[in-house]
C-alpha cells in the first residue's frame, strides 16, 4: 500500500508541472479595427425623360448639363400659353447621410425680354412648378412664380439611394404669350442645402 501512495503523488506532481508549462506558452493581444466613410452624394448619370407633354430633353451628356425645351409654348391661332410637363429621371442618386434635396430658380420663372404692347394683356413671364421625388424621401416642390433666386430645401431623413425624378410643369393659360425667347436656370442639388 505504501508503494501505491508514493506513485500517485509522483503522478500528480508531473501533471501540475505539465499544466504550468502550457500556460506559459499562451499570449493574447487585442486588435481594434476602425475606418471612416466620408459623407458623400452623387448624381451619377445624365437624366432620361420617361414622360413628357409639349416638352423635350436635349441632354448635355452629363448630369450637370441638360436643357429642357418647350416644344410649342403657345397656340398659333390664339397666342394662348399651351403649357406642358416633363419628368427627368436621374438614376441611382446616392447620399450616404441625412442630405438635403434643394431646388432653386435663377430668374424666378421663364422670362423673356419685355416686348412692346399696343393693346391687350400678354404674358412675358411664365410661371412653372418643379417637384423632386427621391425614393421614400420627402418631396421638394418649388413654385417658380416670379421671385428670382427662390429656393426650396427638404431634408431627406437619412441615407438614401434611389432614382430621383424631377417633374417640371407649366400650366396652360388663356392669356396670350408675347413673342420672344423664354428661359430660366433651375438648379437641383442633393447634399448641402442651396
Amino acid at each position: 500500500m505504501r508503494k501505491y501512495h508514493v506513485f500517485a503523488t509522483a503522478f500528480a506532481c508531473g501533471f501540475l508541472v505539465a499544466g504550468a508549462v502550457l500556460a506559459a506558452d499562451t499570449s493574447t493581444t487585442v486588435v481594434t479595427l476602425s475606418g471612416t466613410a466620408p459623407s458623400t452624394c452623387n448624381i451619377p448619370t445624365a437624366p432620361s425623360a420617361p414622360s413628357a407633354s409639349n416638352m423635350t430633353l436635349a441632354g448635355g451628356g452629363t448630369a450637370a448639363a441638360n436643357t429642357v425645351n418647350v416644344s410649342s409654348i403657345f397656340d398659333a391661332t390664339t397666342g394662348a400659353l399651351t403649357g406642358g410637363n416633363i419628368t427627368l429621371r436621374f438614376g441611382n442618386v446616392i447620399c450616404n447621410y441625412n442630405a438635403t434635396v434643394g431646388l432653386r430658380t435663377l430668374n424666378g420663372n421663364l422670362t423673356a425680354a419685355a416686348g412692346t404692347i399696343v393693346g391687350g394683356t400678354f404674358l412675358n413671364d411664365i410661371d412653372y412648378t418643379a417637384q423632386a421625388t427621391w425614393g421614400a424621401a420627402p418631396v421638394a416642390t418649388l413654385n417658380a412664380t416670379g421671385t428670382a433666386g427662390a429656393t426650396t430645401n427638404v431634408v431627406s431623413g437619412g441615407a438614401n439611394v434611389a432614382d430621383l425624378d424631377l417633374t417640371i410643369t407649366v400650366a396652360p393659360s388663356a392669356t396670350p404669350v408675347i413673342g420672344g425667347t423664354y428661359s430660366d436656370t433651375l438648379t437641383l442639388q442633393v447634399g448641402a442645402a442651396l
